[in-house]
């Protein structure tokens, strides 16, 4: 399958594509110099979370992995519809440590 272009040669020969150009360059200066340290600085946060807790508690990996996310988007702070989700896999000793090391971490900034 091959793109024929049917219109007129003149729609596009004197179009100045330079506000959207800086449009896209200034999206990439953001995913670059913003985005991507923030998601670093979450990435590091959630396995520093996740080896505390593997190092004290016998947590299923999918149930603490969902569990650390939920609680560093949400401030360190795990909420009560998460903990009663949860209440029968995860002993609330191991939600109230991951509060806390979430929370240790994230007023750390």
């Amino acid at each position: 399958m091959v793109f024929e272009f049917i219109g007129h040669p003149s729609i596009y020969r004197f179009w100045d594509a330079t506000p959207c150009v800086e449009f896209t360059l200034q999206m990439a200066r953001r995913a670059l110099e913003i985005e991507l340290r923030e998601e670093t600085e979450f990435l590091d946060r959630y396995d520093r979370v996740v080896k505390a807790v593997n190092q004290r508690f016998d947590v299923r990996g999918s149930d603490l992995s969902k569990l650390v996310m939920m609680c560093l988007d949400n401030d360190g702070k795990v909420s009560k519809h998460r903990r009663k989700q949860f209440q029968y896999s995860v002993p609330e000793e191991v939600l109230d440590f991951i509060e806390g090391e979430a929370g240790r971490l994230l007023s750390d900034v």
